[in-house]
């Protein structure tokens, strides 16, 4: 788990990967049931598809842009983990950044819980939460071949671009990663 401050009075932003119901004290995985745990009024939640994270850094860019627009009075979203969730997904509606990298689906490995707070302390008690649903495991961001692959997908990268990218970045997990950061930072353009 890693709490990040996004200064400028800014919020924090805690991340956590997890794979659910596998933790010895594990409660039966239910993602509404998690959600209603882990929210309150101090605090937004999302959950992502661990698949379709590209590390620590994705979340980060994503949640950095996400306090900008709220800041700007820019945001689309109603919460800010869900406008975090936008920025990380590279759309502009809800229902297809869900689609993108929500959690509803076969392909779930794990979660990447995101919780978005002006209060440092309810972020650690929502990960005290979260451990109740399942274990810590951080192999879950990293970027495998298996990984690039959903990331290609999910993020429509072109062999085109990912070649290109493979020529500043020689090794293929870190060009998917440059390509799905630079699909994050691209989506403020188009606020």
């Amino acid at each position: 788990m890693v709490i990040f401050d996004l200064g400028e009075d800014g919020p924090y932003v805690m991340v956590a990967a997890i794979r659910p119901g596998s933790g010895p004290r594990s409660k039966p995985v239910q993602l509404p049931a998690f959600l209603e745990a882990a929210s309150s009024p101090a605090v937004s939640v999302q959950v992502l598809n661990s698949g379709a994270v590209a590390g620590y850094e994705h979340i980060l860019t994503a949640a950095f842009l996400s306090a900008k627009s709220w800041r700007a009075g820019r945001s689309i979203a109603r919460t800010p983990a869900t406008e975090v969730l936008l920025y990380a997904s590279g759309r502009r509606q809800i229902s297809a950044a869900i689609e993108a990298m929500g959690v509803g689906g076969e392909d779930v490995a794990g979660w990447v819980v995101v919780a978005v707070s002006r209060d440092r302390g309810s972020l650690e008690e929502v990960y005290r939460t979260v451990l109740g649903y399942g274990r810590e495991d951080e192999s879950l961001l990293e970027v495998d071949d298996k990984k690039c692959r959903s990331l290609v997908r999910r993020f429509s990268i072109t062999p085109n671009e990912l070649s290109t990218a493979e020529l500043i970045s020689p090794r293929r997990a870190d060009a998917v990663k440059a390509i799905v950061l630079e699909r994050v930072a691209l989506s403020d353009l188009y606020r």
